[in-house]
């Protein structure tokens, strides 16, 4: 296990590797939703180093987890949501919900 030098207090994580490869298990506290710009910058700059964080890593998959600050109809969702996509990710709550 290695320990991932996110360069940012909101991320942390580690690298594992498995007997399917590497994984990359991360946590995030993505800014609060303030309803400006300075907030939606934020939250857009924390996106963009998750992305740095999982290209650097090159990990065969990847687990982000803890409080995203973006539920279904805020400002922050669409965000994610266009993040979810362009990594290839899943919300797996709303997943699980949508099974249900």
């Amino acid at each position: 296990m290695n320990i991932i030098d996110s360069h940012e207090s909101r991320i942390t994580g580690v690298k594992v590797r498995t007997a399917n490869g590497s994984l990359s298990i991360l946590n995030v506290y993505m800014p609060t939703e303030n309803n400006d710009y300075k907030s939606l910058e934020a939250f857009i700059d924390c996106l963009c180093n998750l992305h740095a964080i999982i290209v650097h890593c090159n990990a065969a998959n990847v687990i982000i987890a803890g409080d995203f600050n973006s539920g279904i109809g805020s400002h922050f969702h669409a965000e994610l949501e266009a993040f979810v996509n362009d990594n290839h990710l899943i919300i797996s709550d709303v997943q699980h919900l949508m099974l249900m």
